[in-house]
């Protein structure tokens, strides 16, 4: 590596502190346009920009962090599973430290977390890495650990919420599978029930406890770090 390289690498490091952000102006960790600047610089391969880049994700570490957004009025509060991800990534309560982070939500046909009950089959976009540690934002409680097939395995060592009884919509019924008519149309303000999730459950009822029309309110999203 030439030195002229060396020094515009490190430069990267110290403006941005390791996490992956544009260098050409003041970023947000959580800014989604920071990973092409990122991903360019990776063409060369080089260990050290390899670094650089896992920090962004938790991927390579031994657990991953979840957070509650705030109180949405309604579960059609957004729209699609793209605005549910952008809430996430909005959202006060998410910590410094998540770059990256999904909506823990389902909708047949754009991210689904298993087509046959408890199985883990057909999987799209699904947000949970497998065989790994999920813990609540203080970084501390662990939540639960996910199996080979990217499944939460139950019972759960604590809820995804510091609160009881909070609703958080999911659109998954049974066994984490998404059939059709539990997602509000797509999450596009159509449609009649959405399934949700209890985030002080420790069972099955953590992901599916019942449904909720989709004019109700208020809930919240289960927000995942990827």
């Amino acid at each position: 590596m030439s030195p002229t390289r060396s020094l515009f690498i490190l430069g990267v490091v110290g403006v941005c502190g390791l996490c992956a952000c544009k260098v050409d102006s003041a970023c947000h960790a959580g800014d989604p346009s920071c990973q092409p600047s990122v991903a360019s610089l990776l063409a060369g391969g080089d260990t050290l920009l390899n670094t650089v880049a896992s920090s962004a994700s938790c991927i390579n570490r031994s657990f991953c962090l979840t957070y509650t957004s705030a109180d949405l009025p309604l579960v059609t509060s957004f729209v699609g599973i793209a605005g549910a991800d952008s809430v996430c990534a909005n959202d006060a309560n998410r910590p410094a430290s998540v770059v990256t982070v999904k909506a823990f939500l389902v909708s047949p046909g754009t991210r689904v977390a298993s087509v046959t009950a408890d199985v883990g089959d057909g999987q799209l976009d699904w947000v949970l890495h497998p065989n790994k540690q999920y813990r609540r934002s203080d970084g501390i409680t662990v939540i639960g650990t996910t199996g080979a097939n990217r499944l939460l395995q139950l019972n759960l060592n604590a809820g995804f919420s510091f609160v009881a009884d909070t609703l958080h919509i999911t659109g998954m019924q049974t066994g984490w599978t998404s059939p059709a008519g539990g997602d509000c149309g797509a999450w596009n303000g159509g449609g009649t029930n959405a399934g949700i999730g209890f985030g002080d459950a420790l069972d099955a009822s953590s992901y599916f406890g019942g449904t909720l029309t989709c004019s109700s309110g208020p809930v919240k999203l289960r927000c995942i770090e990827q």
